[in-house]
């Protein structure tokens, strides 16, 4: 099932080698505060446009589904692997995203997104083959 998102902004960045990914990512979820966003709005995380692979460049966008007046991005429908973060952790989403990487997945590098559920839960879905 494809999803309708509405993008809430973009950045490009790189987890080792771009020493201000932090503050990027950090200024994207900082935009979601100038928006009046309905609480049952789900809100994501999405990691596309892979150069290569974890250690490449990509994008990151924030991206919300209720229709406001944004740039609209859909995901396609593909095969998806589940990782819930555990949100008792310091550093659960960085922890899990370190799982992620030391994994033996077969993935696509195509869409990657984290989830953040109306419950407060968070969960990362990866593309995979």
């Amino acid at each position: 099932m494809e999803r309708r998102l509405y993008v809430v902004g973009t950045v490009r960045t790189n987890n080792f080698n771009d020493p201000e990914m932090m503050e990027k990512i950090s200024g994207i979820w900082g935009q979601l505060g100038a928006l009046d966003l309905p609480e049952d709005a789900e809100i994501c995380g999405i990691y596309h446009n892979y150069e290569s692979d974890f250690k490449g460049d990509y994008d990151f966008t924030v991206a919300v589904t209720f229709p406001v007046s944004m740039e609209k991005m859909d995901l396609p429908a593909e095969k998806r692997e589940k990782f819930p973060v555990d949100a008792n952790e310091e550093n659960g989403i960085v922890k899990t995203w370190e799982k992620v990487w030391q994994s033996d997945l077969k993935r696509k590098y195509t869409f990657d997104f984290e989830k953040y559920n109306l419950d407060g839960t968070v969960d990362i879905y990866i593309a995979v083959e």
